[in-house]
């Protein structure tokens, strides 16, 4: 999720960049969000993800799943409009305009969904670490060898 949220960022930037690097005159709030905002209101919110899960709150990880689950479920979206402008005519497959943008998607939907996958485990682990532990304490507990 580190690196998710470092990509995300350097997105934000890039399109900070070039949306200011023009003409300034004319930026509205929408372009902004477009630009900028539609890469740094995720990487923030898996920023937050990522300190409570050093913490290890149920309810980060609750918030984790839903962000990559709506990450997962644009990607599939725009994967499947990629597809079907290449199957329509529009484009063609092979076409690099096309077929970078294909691996790409296919790339995110596969780290995305394995994200979601280990975020579903991790609720297991921090329910399995809450219970019993009312002093605060984390680890294991010491079983001296028996003699």
């Amino acid at each position: 999720m580190r690196v998710l949220c470092i990509l995300l960022f350097i997105a934000a930037a890039f399109m900070a960049w070039r949306t200011f690097g023009g003409n300034t005159k004319h930026i509205t709030l929408g372009i902004l969000f477009l630009n900028v905002g539609v890469y740094a209101i995720p990487a923030i919110a898996y920023l937050v993800c990522i300190f409570g899960l050093l913490e290890r709150r149920l309810w980060t990880v609750v918030l984790a799943l839903v962000l990559a689950s709506l990450h997962l479920f644009g990607m599939f979206v725009l994967l499947v409009a990629l597809l079907l402008s290449a199957l329509r005519g529009a484009t063609r497959l092979s076409d690099p305009a096309i077929a970078v943008p294909l691996l790409i998607a296919a790339a995110w939907i596969v780290a995305i969904g394995q994200l979601v996958w280990h975020l579903a485990m991790s609720v297991r682990g921090i329910r399995y670490d809450m219970v019993g532990r009312v002093d605060g304490t984390s680890g294991f507990d010491v079983v001296p060898p028996e003699s």
